[in-house]
């Protein structure tokens, strides 16, 4: 894959990346903002989201296949105590070529240039594409857990 960061690309690339990419994922969370704000919005807010993390743009980057195609998302970050993988999405297209596995790794690479002495990251547990490759890029699984949230 070749990469592009968020300085030279905008928003507008990853917007279109995470709207393709998060209606067919294994994800619950990301299925329920599809599911009530439809793909696009739920993309744009997810990103928003994303921006409110401390990262520097040089590490949201863009991979594109061979062909020129995008391909996966890296949104590495630091949450107030620790930095975290952030969001790895993948398109539909390119899934099943190890993509995932490169942008956790890739967004390992950045935090830790970037001074991270502890990295992490989640995905939910129906997830086993990003289980995979979490594991395959070095990270354990330490902890076993519900998510609940209330609307008020």
């Amino acid at each position: 894959m070749t990469w592009h960061a968020l300085p030279s690309l905008g928003r507008e690339p990853f917007i279109a990346l995470l709207a393709e990419a998060i209606p067919t994922s294994a994800d619950a969370q990301l299925g329920a903002r599809v599911a009530r704000y439809g793909a696009r919005r739920a993309a744009e807010s997810l990103f928003a989201d994303m921006e409110e993390f401390s990262y520097e743009p040089s590490w949201w980057e863009l991979g594109y296949a061979p062909d020129g195609t995008p391909a996966a998302l890296s949104l590495p970050a630091r949450n107030p105590s620790i930095a975290v993988i952030g969001l790895v999405a993948v398109s539909p297209a390119c899934r099943g070529n190890g993509y995932a596995t490169a942008v956790v790794a890739r967004g390992t690479r950045l935090l830790v240039e970037a001074g991270a002495e502890e990295i992490r990251g989640d995905c939910d547990a129906a997830n086993t594409a990003m289980i995979m490759a979490f594991e395959r890029a070095g990270y354990e699984n330490f902890a076993d857990r519900q998510e609940f949230t209330r609307r008020l």
